[in-house]
C-alpha cells in the first residue's frame, strides 16, 4: 500500500518549499545589500536590535516545513487499517435484451421483444433494493440504464428499446457479456447477467467470452425467447397484420429459430442457469426468485472489508504549531496579543475543518454499510453546522436520499424540495432531485393504496408523473 495516496501534491509541495527558499534567498541578498548600502555592517546591530539573521532563518524555516507539512497532509498520507463490518443491503442485476430484428418474430405475443419488455416490468416490485442495469444488444452491446436503484428510470429506458436502436446487425452474444464486464465495479461481490435472447449467435464468440466471465466471477443466467421451430420475421409494424418478411440476400425467407443449446452452454459455463420464457414470463421469474434467494442470505451475512486509516491530522497540528511559533517569535513587528488572536482563528478554522470533512466523511460510510438514518443524521449536522443560510445543494440533496433510503418520505421530500431550490444553475441536479421525489411520490402511492386510499394513491401518482 502507498504510504501517500496522491504523491504528486507532495512532490508539488517539494517544489513549492525550493521556490520558498529561493524567493528568501533572494530577498534577504536584497535587503541585506540595501541596508550595508546606508549603514555600515559594525552599526547593524546596534541601530537595529531586533534584526537578527538567525532568527530570521528559524522563522523562515518554520514557515517552509509548515508548507510541506500542509501539503503532506494535503497527499493523503495513511497507514494502519481499520476493520469495517459491513451489512450488504441487496444485490447487483444487469439486465441484457437482444434487440436484433430477430426479437420481432411473432411466435411469443405480441412478439419476442415487447414479451420481454412486458416480463420485466411486471417484475420489477419484487425486486425493490436491489440495484438494476440494462444493456441492449446485437451485433455490439452498449450500457443503457446503469446500475440503479431508482426502477422507474429502469423501466423508462427499458421501454424505449427497440429493433434498430444499436446499427450493428446480428446478433453477437461475446458483446453483452463484455460490456457487463466493464459495468460491473471492481469491488462487487456477486455479479449477475440475465441474458434475453432467441440465442442465434452468428459471431460464435459467445461462449468463448463466458468462459472469461466466469473467471471474473460473473454468473450469467439466459433466457431463451421463441421457440426452437423458428418464425418468420415481420417487418409490418406491431398491431398490422404481417405480410411482409424480412428476406435474406438470396430473396429467402428468414426463419429465427431459437438457439436453446448455445444459451444452456453460456449459463452453465458460469455457474448459472438456463430457463425458456414462456408465454407469461415465468421462466424470468424463475432467475429472480434465485437471486432473491440470494440476496436474502446475503443480507442475513455480515462480511469485513479493511479500510485504510487517513492521518493528515499529525502533519496539520504539527504545521499549525509551528506557524504558530513563527508568528510568537520576536520580529519587532507583532505583538504576543496579535499572534494570540491570529493563532486563535486560526485554529478555529482547522478544527471546524476537520469536523465538517468527518461529518460528510461518516455519512458516506453509513451509507455504504446500509445505515441510511445515521447518514442523513450526519449530513443534516454538517449542514447545520456551516451556518449558511444557502446551504450546498449537494449535501441538501445527499441528506434527501438517505432520509429516502431510511423511509423518512416526508423529511426527504422536505430536503429535497430545499435542494432543487437551491440548485437552480445546475440541471444536473436539479434532475436528480426530481427523480429522487418521483420515487418519494410513488412511496406514497403504494402506502396509499395499502391503505385502500384510492384518491390519494391517484394524487401521489400524478405527482409521480
Amino acid at each position: 500500500m502507498k504510504f501517500f495516496v496522491d504523491p504528486m501534491i507532495l512532490y508539488a509541495g517539494l517544489a513549492t518549499a525550493f521556490g520558498l527558499i529561493v524567493l528568501y534567498w533572494q530577498s534577504q541578498k536584497v535587503r541585506s545589500r540595501r541596508i550595508r548600502t546606508l549603514i555600515s555592517g559594525k552599526l547593524i546591530s546596534k541601530l537595529i536590535p531586533s534584526w537578527s539573521p538567525g532568527l530570521q532563518y528559524f522563522k523562515a524555516g518554520l514557515i517552509v516545513i509548515s508548507v510541506l507539512l500542509l501539503f503532506a497532509a494535503l497527499a493523503r498520507p495513511q497507514w494502519g487499517t481499520l476493520q469495517k463490518k459491513m451489512n450488504p443491503t441487496g444485490i447487483d442485476v444487469l439486465i441484457a435484451l437482444d434487440v436484433s430484428k430477430s426479437m420481432l418474430a411473432r411466435d411469443v405475443r405480441p412478439n419476442r421483444l415487447e414479451r420481454v419488455k412486458l416480463g420485466i416490468n411486471n417484475l420489477l416490485d419484487r425486486v425493490r433494493g436491489d440495484r438494476l442495469g440494462l444493456v441492449a444488444f446485437s451485433g455490439t452491446a452498449f450500457l443503457q440504464c446503469p446500475l440503479t436503484l431508482d426502477h422507474q428510470a429502469f423501466s423508462k429506458t427499458l421501454k424505449d428499446l427497440e429493433v434498430g436502436i444499436i446499427k450493428a446487425h446480428g446478433t453477437n452474444l461475446a458483446a453483452p457479456i463484455e460490456e457487463a464486464s466493464r459495468s460491473f465495479s471492481s469491488q462487487d461481490r456477486d455479479r449477475f447477467l440475465i441474458l434475453l435472447s432467441d440465442g442465434e449467435d452468428l459471431e460464435g464468440q459467445g461462449l468463448k467470452r463466458a468462459k472469461q466471465a466466469k473467471e471474473e466471477g460473473i454468473r450469467i443466467f439466459t433466457i431463451g425467447i421463441g421457440s426452437p421451430d423458428g418464425a418468420r420475421i415481420p417487418m409490418d409494424p406491431l398491431g398490422q397484420p404481417a405480410r411482409n418478411f424480412l428476406k435474406n440476400p438470396e430473396g429467402k425467407t428468414v426463419i429465427s429459430q431459437m438457439d436453446e443449446k448455445s444459451l444452456r452452454d453460456i449459463a452453465e459455463t458460469t455457474g448459472g442457469r438456463y430457463y425458456s420464457l414462456g408465454p407469461t414470463g415465468e421462466g424470468l421469474a424463475r432467475v429472480l426468485e434465485h437471486l432473491q434467494a440470494v440476496g436474502h442470505q446475503k443480507k442475513r451475512e455480515q462480511w469485513s472489508t479493511e479500510l485504510p486509516i487517513d492521518r493528515y491530522q499529525p502533519f496539520v497540528i504539527i504545521a499549525l504549531i509551528f506557524l504558530l511559533v513563527e508568528m510568537l517569535t520576536s520580529s519587532g513587528k507583532r505583538t504576543l496579543v496579535n499572534a494570540g488572536r491570529t493563532s486563535i482563528v486560526l485554529l478555529a478554522l482547522f478544527f471546524s475543518g476537520c469536523l465538517k470533512q468527518d461529518n460528510v466523511k461518516r455519512a458516506e460510510e453509513a451509507m455504504e454499510s446500509g445505515d441510511p438514518e445515521s447518514a442523513a443524521r450526519l449530513y443534516m449536522a454538517e449542514i447545520n453546522a456551516s451556518g449558511e443560510t444557502d446551504p450546498d445543494p449537494r449535501l441538501l440533496l445527499n441528506a434527501g436520499i438517505a432520509h429516502l433510503e431510511a423511509g423518512a418520505l416526508d423529511k426527504a421530500a422536505a430536503t429535497l424540495n430545499q435542494a432543487l431550490d437551491a440548485s437552480i444553475d445546475n440541471p444536473k441536479l436539479q434532475s436528480t432531485c426530481l427523480n429522487a421525489l418521483g420515487n418519494i411520490s410513488y412511496l406514497r402511492a403504494n402506502q396509499w393504496l395499502d391503505q385502500r386510499n384510492v384518491v390519494e394513491a391517484r394524487k401521489a401518482w400524478e405527482l409521480a408523473l
